[in-house]
C-alpha cells in the first residue's frame, strides 16, 4: 500500500488496527469493555507466535522468552537493514547456521543476528531434498504475472501445476513433525 501501513515490519500495527476497527464496529452488539479486554492481550500474543513461527521457520529449539525474543528482534532489524529476500533467508538459515550465500550474513547489518543465532541448536534435520536445491522455491509477483498470462493467453495450466508440485514440495520440507513421525531434533 502507498502509506507503508502493510510494510515489513509494521504487520502487527496493521493488524491491530484492523481489529480495533472490528471492535468499533461490534460495539453496538457486545460489551465494549470485553471488547478492549480482548484487544488488549493482542499485542502479546501476536508477538509471542510472531517468534514461536519465526523459530520454526528457522528450523531452531527455542530457547527462553528474552532469547528467543532477541533472536527475532536481531533477524528483523538484520532483515530491514539488508533489504535480503526473505525466502533466501529463510532457506539459508534453516538449521540455525548458514548453509549458502555466507558473504551476504558475512556484513555489520547480520552482525547482532550471527551472535544471537548462535546459541540455538537445530531443531530439524535437513534431510529432505528440497534442502539440497540451489535456491529456495519462492513466489513473487513477476512470477504470478507470468504464470497467469500463461494461463489467460493459452489456457496453459502446465506452470500453475510446477507451481503448485514445488510449492507443496517446499511445505513438506518444512513440516514438523517429519513425515515418518521421527523427530530428528538435536541438543
Amino acid at each position: 500500500d502507498a502509506a507503508g501501513l502493510y510494510a515489513f515490519g509494521r504487520q502487527a500495527e496493521a493488524i491491530h488496527w484492523d481489529v480495533k476497527q472490528l471492535a468499533v464496529a461490534l460495539s453496538d452488539l457486545a460489551d465494549a469493555n470485553a471488547l478492549a479486554a480482548e484487544i488488549d492481550h493482542f499485542g502479546q500474543s501476536y508477538r509471542d507466535t510472531i517468534v514461536h513461527k519465526m523459530l520454526w521457520r528457522l528450523g531452531v529449539v527455542p530457547l527462553g522468552a528474552a532469547d528467543n525474543t532477541s533472536l527475532v528482534q536481531a533477524m528483523e532489524a538484520a532483515l530491514v537493514a539488508s533489504q535480503c529476500p526473505l525466502d533466501d533467508f529463510f532457506f539459508d538459515w534453516r538449521g540455525g547456521d548458514v548453509r549458502r550465500n555466507a558473504a551476504r550474513y558475512a556484513t555489520d547489518d547480520f552482525a547482532a543476528f550471527r551472535e544471537a543465532i548462535a546459541a540455538f541448536a537445530p531443531a530439524l534435520g535437513l534431510d529432505h531434498p528440497y534442502w539440497a536445491d540451489a535456491a529456495p522455491c519462492s513466489m513473487l509477483i513477476d512470477e504470478v504475472e507470468e504464470i497467469w498470462a500463461e494461463i489467460a493467453d493459452r489456457d496453459d495450466w502446465s506452470t500453475f501445476e510446477r507451481k503448485v508440485a514445488a510449492i507443496r514440495r517446499m511445505g513438506k520440507a518444512h513440516a514438523f513433525p517429519p513425515a515418518n513421525g521421527k523427530s530428528t531434533i538435536r541438543a
